[in-house]
């Protein structure tokens, strides 16, 4: 038999990936994943467990005479990014700034949320909060081949200025 099949070159961990049959004059299918993995179903799909290079091999059998066929490619799973991040100071008065320094790894790409309203796509952004609150700071990673970490989240707490006042009595004096 004529076997063949196509799927994407790589694949960010934890993501399911589809491989598509595109054999001719076969009675049935047999799918390693080479992850201890595998299926009988003519285009499955899979997720890989852990990041690294797969071997991926399909064996078809022949309508004609049952003889088996076989062809193999390889999958990449692309590790996930690790977001990670700290503010030069947490807390202030408004209105106050702080700069974020990027603590993640394998990241080419930053989304930052600042949680009043504004964002960033800057790697170690400087912010402004103008309004006393509790914010709520996210950071999305996203690494070169698109891969994408769960948001990391942090708050930042920005006090009012206390407000001065005073009153005297005018008869003591």
């Amino acid at each position: 038999p004529e076997i063949d099949f196509s799927h994407n070159a790589f694949v960010c961990l934890g993501e399911e990936i589809n491989f598509s049959n595109e054999s001719t004059n076969i009675s049935g299918s047999y799918w390693d994943f080479g992850d201890g993995d595998s299926s009988v179903l003519t285009s499955p799909t899979n997720v890989y467990d852990e990041a690294g290079v797969f071997q991926v091999t399909l064996t078809g059998t022949s309508l004609i005479n049952q003889c088996p066929g076989y062809s193999t490619s390889e999958v990449v799973v692309q590790a996930l990014p690790l977001a990670a991040f700290a503010p030069a100071e947490p807390y202030g008065c408004a209105p106050f700034t702080t700069t974020f320094i990027n603590q993640s790894e394998q990241g080419a790409f930053y989304v930052w949320d600042f949680g009043d309203g504004t964002t960033s796509i800057e790697k170690d952004p400087q912010h402004t909060f103008y309004d006393p609150g509790t914010y709520e700071v996210q950071l999305v990673v996203t690494d070169a081949f698109s891969c994408s970490n769960d948001t990391t989240i942090l708050n930042i707490l920005v006090n009012p200025h206390p407000e001065a006042s005073f009153t005297f009595d005018q008869n003591l004096l």
